[in-house]
């Protein structure tokens, strides 16, 4: 197993529990004010690190992280809603969506290849998603014939909102991934989130808000700490693995193990029920997961 992987599956472990601790924040001071400590957070912890590269960035090279930045606070902002109106158990499953799409994306773009039985494999994770995002004792059976028509599916709470999310953090993923090679893991991380944090930060002061936000802070800071912390370092695995020469769409399958081990986080600590059925999804999703990374590199 080479490098590469190894960052992946700590990236996978990062994602579950940092999204586990985000929604504690996000519960306790909202979504906004989570993103934006994690993009301080960011700014402050990395800048000592990256500030010489900054003064050798091309315009290539600022382009590529502007558009980054764009799709990241689209993204980041649509996951945050999401954890906060969904359930952490279903919601993190649902976003496997962007699992094909990344693959899609690094098929045509990257020059990714996948073999026989990883294709398997990732119809494996697909399959397994089907499983636990449908709610089937909502559902009749003949209603799957007409999933087109409005009302005619029954999904979870948050369900909607997730899909939406998934597409933004496939691009997400891409453009981190082309920032990472392109220019370096550091910088697509610290740029565009530096980018997002400046917006959030100039909304807080046109509402005269941000009183608000420091007051929050110091009733909830461990919370906030923790998950900026997790979050950092989990963006910072998978940057790195891409630096290192993985396949975007290797690691991606290798990281959205993510999902049970939030899935499971927030079984255990948030009480939430989930069917049969749902456990068995998160069992070949996990499966699969690993599979992938262990017969890989």
């Amino acid at each position: 197993m080479n490098i590469a992987i190894l960052l992946a599956f700590g990236a996978m472990v990062g994602w579950g529990l940092g999204d586990f601790l985000s929604q504690k924040v996000i519960h306790r001071i909202g979504w906004l004010e989570t993103l934006w400590w994690i993009y301080l957070a960011s700014f402050i912890g990395l800048l000592p690190l990256i500030w010489r590269d900054l003064w050798v960035l091309n315009w290539p090279g600022v382009s590529l992280l502007l558009i980054l930045g764009v799709i990241d606070f689209a993204g980041a902002m649509a996951h945050f809603k999401a954890l906060e109106t969904g359930k952490l158990s279903v919601v993190e499953i649902i976003l496997f969506f962007e699992l094909p799409i990344t693959i899609i994306l690094g098929v045509m773009f990257l020059q990714n290849t996948l073999s026989p039985d990883q294709l398997l494999l990732i119809f494996g994770l697909f399959v397994g998603v089907i499983l636990i995002s449908l709610d089937f004792n909502k559902m009749r059976w003949h209603q799957f014939w007409f999933f087109w028509q409005k009302n005619k599916i029954f999904l979870e709470r948050g369900a909607w909102l997730a899909a939406l999310t998934a597409i933004l953090l496939a691009l997400t993923n891409f453009f981190t991934a082309l920032g990472s090679v392109r220019v370096t893991p550091l910088l697509a991380i610290w740029f565009p989130w530096s980018l997002s944090g400046l917006v959030c930060l100039t909304y807080f002061l046109l509402r005269g808000k941000f009183g608000a936000v420091i007051k929050h802070s110091r009733q909830h800071w461990p919370w906030i700490l923790a998950s900026a912390v997790v979050d950092i370092i989990a963006w910072l695995f998978f940057a790195f693995s891409m630096s290192e020469k993985g396949e975007l769409a290797i690691v991606a399958a290798v990281t959205e193990g993510y999902i049970v081990i939030a899935m499971l986080l927030g079984l255990k600590f948030n009480k939430e029920k989930i069917r049969g059925w749902q456990y068995l999804g998160a069992a070949i999703t996990i499966i699969c997961s690993l599979t992938i990374g262990f017969t890989s590199g």
